[in-house]
């Protein structure tokens, strides 16, 4: 097996504009098995060496990175929940439980989440269709050895009834800021509930949008098919970002100040703050990618734009260190401070349309 860093290491910024990744999310459960609501301790640790034994003879995970996340210490795994390696359900969990990540670190397989298995793609752009394919393809090879639970009537059983059917959550992670800056998106959000699409936040269910970084996924699988459930979310997304692109070249043709004073406050925070928290380098990270995206800074900024969003959450910060909240925010602005050194700053000249 890889090492766990070389294998994380391999996840690389994409520097992609107003589509950032896609993901696609598999519910699984073993047939004949109790699910993970009702399950025992020595259940849930016979179904993880099982799951364990089965995916290791699949040459795409046994020559990737393996952690069991009762035997990791809790700054790992909050660097796996930061790379969106695996889900919060995963690394707050108890008992025996813990993920496969591909030798490209582009799938992994989580165990013993909330169903007994959670398999998933991610890379970078609006690229849904291409990634059913490599899950499908997955699915298909972990089946081989480990049955699932299958209704011909429902289709995938799981323990949460909202995942039967397909079992799956299709998203993109859209970067939505000129829509958000327009108080267009509760409008938006509103819209997209009641065609049974949520607009979350990119850490998933039930967080906030901060700095206008929205994922948007299905909320329904019983009753559609994995090609529905794509094609729709993908048709959704492209008119999204049409709708972004015009509300940036509305406010350059009508409020371009506004949208300069953003980028330029963004700018002078992140060059002059002592302390700086996640929520407030985030919003500051994300104008100057706006920026970047409308040819107000060179476009291969969002590369290490999007690389230090990821350098300034909390565990890839504390880097296996005990740090307090303030000694965080200290760090954090050093970080940030440095990071812009390697940008052009923001020049207003040009009012091109880009995205």
């Amino acid at each position: 097996m890889e090492n766990l860093n070389d294998c994380c290491a391999k996840i690389k910024p994409c520097g992609e504009a107003i589509f950032i990744s896609s993901r696609i999310r598999l519910a699984r459960n073993l047939s004949g098995e109790i699910f993970q609501t009702a399950i025992s301790d020595k259940g849930r640790t016979e179904i993880f060496y099982r799951c364990q034994s089965a995916i290791l003879k699949m040459r795409k995970f046994a020559n990737g990175a393996y952690c069991n996340l009762e035997e990791t210490p809790p700054q790992t795994s909050r660097i796996l929940l930061e790379k969106n390696l695996i889900s919060s359900e995963l690394e707050q969990g108890k008992g025996s439980r813990g993920v496969f990540i591909s030798s490209d670190a582009a799938a992994s397989v989580m165990v013993n989440e909330e169903d007994h298995l959670r398999i998933q793609v991610i890379e970078g752009g609006l690229c849904l269709k291409a990634l059913w394919k490599k899950i499908n393809s997955i699915d298909d090879s972990i089946e081989k050895y480990l049955p699932y639970a299958f209704s011909s009537r429902y289709g995938y059983l799981t323990a949460c009834p909202t995942n039967t059917g397909t079992g799956m959550r299709a998203s993109v992670m859209m970067h939505l800021l000129g829509l958000a800056m327009s108080d267009d998106m509760e409008k938006i959000t509103r819209g997209l509930n009641q065609l049974g699409i949520v607009a979350r936040g990119s850490n998933g269910e039930g967080s906030d949008p901060v700095g206008a970084f929205y994922q948007i996924s299905n909320q329904q699988t019983l009753g559609f098919s994995e090609q529905d459930i794509i094609e729709r979310i993908t048709n959704i997304c492209v008119k999204l970002a049409e709708f972004e692109q015009n509300a940036r070249q509305k406010m350059l043709e009508e409020n371009p100040e506004a949208l300069f004073d953003k980028i330029a406050r963004a700018w002078a925070i992140l060059e002059s703050a002592i302390m700086i928290s996640t929520s407030e380098a985030t919003e500051c990270l994300s104008a100057l990618r706006l920026a970047s995206d409308m040819g107000f800074m060179p476009a291969k900024s969002k590369i290490l734009i999007d690389e230090t969003l990821l350098k300034i959450r909390p565990a890839h910060l504390s880097e296996g260190k005990e740090l307090t909240p303030k000694m965080r925010d200290i760090k954090r602005a050093a970080v940030l401070k440095s990071a812009i050194k390697n940008l052009k700053k923001p020049v207003f000249g040009s009012r091109k349309k880009r995205a």
